[in-house]
């Protein structure tokens, strides 16, 4: 099982940068929510081509893979959402962290040590952003985040569990899962950390591709033009990934403006792996022989390939672009790993 592997992600590229010295980096993390691990148009896996979309086109994501290094074998710490988020936050499994649902008692430890709060150790002039989608159930503030939207979940971006029609049939909106606004807010918070010579990390914690499915009219006008593919052909939902392609793109174009390239790591990964069908595709036949993820097997929900395996890589100084690891790497290894490019793994929780 994937937890018995324990590797800091940094095993795989600090010799890489082992002979060169930085000033205190940046570091954004981009977490998307049920994101299925074949859901882009480039393969996370380069050695197994038919593990990317046959209908979804994801050029900005593609693109940022080809920066520096994807993860094939990378994993989620948990099926769904909030225990993996507390993963993140914590650098614990979920187990420990006593958050292994979303729904029920929440019987979790919050007296815990995140991410802000190491980098603040190492040096107190680090400021620290969470934009998006929490899940957690205690104050960003408490963790040491100076810029937060408070506890938010998925009604922020119009999830409604009880109107099954209009969470799966799509409809359109200006700022479609929020992916505009929150790019938007990132951007500021980087433009204005640069403006001080802070360092900074950023948490850009992204409502899609969650359902309710919500997109812009352009996308789906655009995905309209494409022929639909045999494993993914939902026009709705594929133009919500477009949208959430869109909003990457932007974001890297802010990253390559305000010369971050030299001194800033970008971390993309998923809350856990994408929906295994849409409600809508239930009548195909058997939904898991052929499901959204595959050749993964099922997916969110599930403690299988396609429910944890999820999109994985790594932008920064001394990663070769396009490269690729084979390494197991899970959701608690980023907090140690951040710590130890910042500098120091002596605050580290226990």
């Amino acid at each position: 099982m994937i937890i018995q592997f324990r590797f800091f992600i940094v095993s795989s590229i600090f010799y890489l940068m082992s002979q060169s010295t930085f000033a205190a980096p940046n570091f954004i993390l981009v977490l998307t929510d049920d994101h299925g691990w074949s859901s882009f148009s480039a393969p996370m896996d380069k050695t197994r081509p038919e593990a990317k979309s046959d209908y979804y086109q994801t050029p900005n994501m593609d693109a940022l893979l080809n920066m520096g290094m994807r993860f094939s074998n990378g994993y989620a710490a948990a099926p769904v959402c909030s225990p993996t988020r507390y993963s993140i936050q914590f650098g614990k499994t979920p187990a420990r962290l006593q958050r292994t649902r979303v729904i029920g008692k929440n019987r979790a430890d919050h007296n815990q040590i995140a991410i802000p709060q190491v980098l603040k150790a190492i040096d107190p002039s680090y400021r620290a952003a969470h934009i998006g989608k929490w899940h957690i159930d205690a104050d960003p503030e408490r963790y040491g985040y100076d810029l937060h939207d408070g506890n938010t979940k998925n009604k922020e971006a119009g999830f409604d569990n009880g109107d099954r029609s209009r969470q799966w049939d799509g409809y359109a909106e200006d700022d479609p899962k929020r992916v505009h606004s929150i790019t938007a807010r990132a951007i500021e918070f980087m433009r204005d950390s640069v403006d001080k010579d802070q360092p900074f990390f950023l948490q850009l914690s992204h409502y899609a591709v969650h359902s309710n499915i919500v997109y812009s009219e352009s996308s789906y006008a655009n995905v309209g033009k494409r022929e639909k593919g045999k494993l993914h052909n939902n026009q709705a939902y594929a133009a919500m990934i477009e949208d959430l392609d869109n909003s990457i793109g932007t974001l890297l174009a802010a990253y390559e403006a305000l010369g971050l390239a030299d001194n800033t790591y970008i971390i993309f990964t998923a809350d856990n792996g994408g929906m295994p069908v849409l409600p809508m595709q239930l009548n195909r036949g058997r939904p898991y022989k052929a499901g959204l993820n595959s050749p993964l097997l099922r997916g969110k929900w599930d403690l299988t390939e396609g429910g944890i395996r999820v999109p994985f890589a790594m932008v920064g100084p001394g990663i070769a672009a396009n490269s690729q690891t084979n390494t197991p790497v899970v959701s608690y290894d980023l907090l140690p790993t951040i710590a130890d490019l910042a500098g120091s793994k002596k605050n580290l929780p226990k």
